[in-house]
């Protein structure tokens, strides 16, 4: 999944700030940030400008779960040893899915999809997460058209988003630069989003085909040609998300057609996050 963040840049004093532009979509009063984790050691200037930190907003959107938590994630390894390692810098890792463990006795549903085939690790998240009370299903991309499942989203009680470069790896957190966006209170978005978690879930059966045509359920109106709108104190940014194999394709979404791979791009008005 790719979002696709545009933020005009400020008005002039003259100038009023966008209304609802034609083709577009005007969203609820959306929070949004840029995401980030920076590896252990690394040092920058006292002045520099940090997004909030990953470990962070990954906790702070399991505490404030209600109902559900889905997510999306090419593989799984939160602890060290699922990669024979052994180091204190695993730590938020493996906090991290003790509270992920946890949220079923919450009575917070929790549905996972990852991809098979995937990253070869000694890896147990998966099988202790589906005793503690999470569904979990595998998506086979290459039985069904090519590739993997590459996205790395978050969607928390059908409002709250994350995407980002991150898989649910504890390097993610300590050892590797990761950026991406949070988004809360955005229902519009996260209701957007789950289809296309959706559309992974029912594609992780083992028995499962690519339809044709999509059923209707999971077209959508917002794309790049008519984004959604999202008011945030003094500016408005445009927003849509994407999917990058052309058989997944919904009627209304934006595709990229090159492989899946991680890129993130960021200018003065647009922060492109392919995951």
């Amino acid at each position: 999944a790719i979002a696709v963040l545009e933020r005009p840049p400020p008005p002039k004093d003259h100038e009023t700030l966008p209304g609802e532009a034609e083709g577009s979509t005007i969203t609820d009063q959306c929070s949004m940030a840029l995401v980030e984790s920076i590896p252990l050691h690394i040092k920058y200037k006292d002045n520099e400008t940090f997004g909030i930190p990953l470990e962070q907003v990954w906790k702070h959107l399991l505490l404030i779960a209600t109902s559900r938590v889905e997510v999306a994630s090419f593989y799984w390894t939160l602890t060290g040893e699922d990669i024979n390692v052994n180091s204190s810098s695993d730590i938020p890792g493996r906090d991290i899915f003790k509270e992920i463990q946890e949220l079923p006795s919450r009575n917070v549903s929790v549905r996972v999809v990852s991809s098979v085939p995937t990253v070869k690790t000694n890896s147990t998240d998966l099988k202790i997460l589906i005793q503690k009370g999470v569904k979990v299903r595998k998506v086979n991309f290459g039985r069904l058209t090519e590739g993997v499942l590459h996205s790395k989203f978050w969607i928390v009680d059908r409002k709250h988003v994350f995407i980002g470069s991150a898989n649910m790896d504890w390097r993610a957190l300590t050892q590797v630069k990761e950026l991406g966006v949070v988004v809360y209170n955005c229902s519009s978005l996260a209701s957007d989003l789950h289809k296309v978690f959706q559309s992974y879930w029912e594609m992780g059966q083992s028995n499962s085909s690519l339809p044709q045509p999509w059923p209707a359920k999971y077209d959508t109106n917002i794309n790049k040609h008519h984004p959604l709108q999202v008011k945030e104190e003094n500016s408005t940014s445009s927003l849509y998300i994407a999917v990058s194999f052309h058989l997944f394709f919904k009627k209304g979404s934006d595709h990229f057609v090159f492989p899946s791979f991680t890129v993130t791009e960021i200018t003065a008005q647009c922060a492109w996050l392919w995951c």
